[in-house]
């Protein structure tokens, strides 16, 4: 073999720096340097998830027409003092002057009782030599009641009636409490997926209350749907989170920088996209519910119009025992946010609620509707009779607890 066929590593190392095959040594700033930018991307990217207050909630991006074109019948009204446009659209389903000459179903205090009464259903097993208070799964009567809306500025938003009757009241599912250890499940996020809503009407018990976000079109179907099967319902009002608007619920949102004025036109605007519900919850809103010169007004205009306010967590129950003091908001907070991860993270917050329910005599659990929390939450809910647990609508914990 010829001499130069092969090249020795001594020769390699003298044909100069691009044949080198010599180690080289890193210099100590190039070393400085490397974790100088390891370092920094590793806090960039610990803030961005473990500084974010809503780290870990579900989120979910769906297109929306423009502000301008929201709806039909569109009317822009006076700016607020941000100078903030609101438009307005009317109901898919009804006009408040459609219902101008309709007597409203439920006249009377007694008629309300009666609602309230209505037979429940036979299990077969009696506790404590009452009843089962399992309500029977029939559709919840017609909505609305002309006499629990008025005319706001961008349609027909709840009132309390002449006679003292609420929506919570008068567009609740019956229940009667016969003393067994209540579970009020709320099901979330509604009216995005017509899958899901449809899966989740069809599939959970009526005493599942489902809740249902402010944009969808045709919504009233959706609710109208809804209570056919049962449910009774609720409305999500979107408020800012403290990662606003990287993190953005959605146009109207409820915001601790617009004044009382402007975020109460938005608040009328969402509450008149539907008719027929019991109460809201907020949507995200860490930032919106910590802060009390924003989020008080808002609960005083609920209690007001005689809904009553459900939060998805324990953060904001001083202010809402503060509130209710002065102005007689009816409220409750979920003990458990439940997870959607797994069958199994579903399951074990279900359990969870179960304990709770036994110690305390109810429990409150929302979840969004994934079908993962569907269908484990409609599984579960079959076993709960043989454990002496019920099923109850969230109203009836609210007026009842």
């Amino acid at each position: 073999m010829a001499s130069t066929d092969i090249l020795s590593h001594d020769s390699m190392t003298r044909m100069g720096d691009d044949w080198d095959l010599r180690p080289k040594k890193i210099s100590a700033l190039a070393l400085a340097s490397f974790v100088f930018t390891a370092t920094l991307v590793s806090l960039i990217l610990w803030l961005s998830i473990a500084g974010d207050p809503n780290g870990g909630e579900p989120k979910v991006v769906i297109p929306l027409t423009s502000i301008g074109s929201l709806g039909e019948a569109e009317v822009l009204l006076d700016k607020g003092e941000n100078g903030v446009v609101i438009p307005s659209r009317k109901p898919d389903v009804f006009a408040l002057e459609d219902l101008e000459d309709a007597n409203s179903p439920w006249s009377s205090a007694d008629d309300l009782d009666a609602l309230r009464d209505l037979p429940t259903l036979t299990t077969g097993s009696e506790a404590n030599g009452q009843q089962a208070s399992l309500s029977p799964g029939l559709a919840l009567r017609p909505v609305p009641d002309p006499a629990l809306i008025e005319q706001g500025p961008s349609g027909p938003i709840p009132i309390i009636a002449a006679d003292g009757r609420t929506s919570m009241e008068v567009y609740g599912r019956p229940f009667i409490n016969d003393g067994r250890p209540r579970i009020a499940i709320v099901m979330r996020g509604l009216g995005l997926s017509k899958s899901t809503t449809e899966r989740a009407i069809e599939t959970l018990p009526p005493d599942v209350t489902l809740s249902f976000v402010p944009y969808p079109e045709k919504l009233q179907s959706w609710v109208n749907k809804a209570r056919n099967g049962g449910h009774e319902v609720m409305l999500e009002l979107p408020m800012e989170p403290f990662d606003y608007p990287n993190n953005d619920p959605g146009p109207f949102t409820l915001l601790t920088n617009l004044t009382e004025k402007d975020n109460t036109t938005r608040l009328k605007w969402l509450l008149s996209r539907v008719s027929g519900y019991v109460g809201v919850t907020n949507y995200l809103g860490a930032k919106f519910t910590a802060t009390s010169a924003s989020f008080t007004p808002v609960l005083k205009q609920l209690s007001d119009r005689g809904l009553f306010y459900l939060a998805d967590g324990t953060s904001q129950q001083i202010q809402l025992a503060e509130t209710s003091a002065q102005t007689n908001l009816v409220w409750s907070a979920a003990d458990r946010n439940i997870d959607y991860t797994s069958p199994a993270a579903v399951e074990l917050d279900l359990l969870q609620l179960e304990t709770l329910a036994r110690e305390n005599g109810y429990a409150i659990g929302t979840g969004f509707a994934f079908p993962v929390v569907i269908d484990q939450l409609s599984y579960w809910s079959e076993r709960l009779e043989q454990k002496g647990i019920v099923l109850a609508p969230i109203s009836s914990i609210a007026l009842d607890r």
